[in-house]
């Protein structure tokens, strides 16, 4: 006969397994999950559409597209003076109305950044930061000059530029996030390490 010793030792060997296949496959599948969602998401993120480049006019309202998932936005970008390879020293004052609200938009113009974006075989620099914008929204600006001249404000071109040009930085951190999580939960798995609950 089997002694009691031996038949406890085989008890809580067949617990152990059991408790392993369960946590082994609970873990997978919360891995899985995870990566369909990264995937998902960042798939969604990356297909969608970025709004074009528009050219504004000062004082004339302009239409905006919506902002794709986890972009940070757009940004106003105007051509230096023409005289001097810096931005025009002046304020500049945007007012962006969406979802029924009027948001008041200043800045000023960054002449560090003078050729980093280019419009048209020209260098701009940014001037005014809108952010996010939502379907409908409208952007109007206007551009005050600091002194009048050729080089002011007033004759100077406008554009509405996705703030981060380029590869989408999240999206693709979503996509590369959930393949290794998918990868991950098919080692996790059960069957790939041959962990099977007992008796089966």
């Amino acid at each position: 006969m089997m002694s009691r010793r031996a038949r406890g030792g085989s008890r809580r060997g067949r617990t152990s397994q059991t408790r392993q296949h369960r946590v082994s496959l609970v873990t997978s599948l919360a891995l899985a999950v995870l990566a369909l969602a990264g995937l998902v998401l960042g798939g969604l993120a990356w297909v969608s559409p970025r709004p074009n480049p528009t050219r504004l006019v000062a004082g004339q309202p302009a239409e905006l597209g919506a902002s794709p998932l986890f972009d940070p936005g757009s940004t106003v970008f105007s051509v230096p003076g023409t005289s001097a390879r810096t931005a025009p020293a002046a304020g500049w004052g945007c007012v962006l109305e969406q979802q029924g609200r009027r948001i008041e938009l200043t800045g000023e113009p960054d002449a560090d950044a003078v050729g980093t974006r280019v419009v048209g075989g020209q260098g701009v620099v940014p001037v005014v930061t809108v952010g996010r914008t939502s379907e409908g929204a409208v952007l109007t600006c206007t551009a005050t000059p600091g002194a009048p001249g050729p080089d002011g404000p007033p004759g100077t071109a406008m554009w509405v530029l996705p703030t981060a040009p380029g590869v989408p930085r999240v999206p693709l951190a979503l996509v590369l996030a959930g393949i290794a999580l998918a990868g991950l939960a098919a080692v996790i798995h059960p069957r790939a390490r041959d962990i099977r609950p007992f008796g089966r």
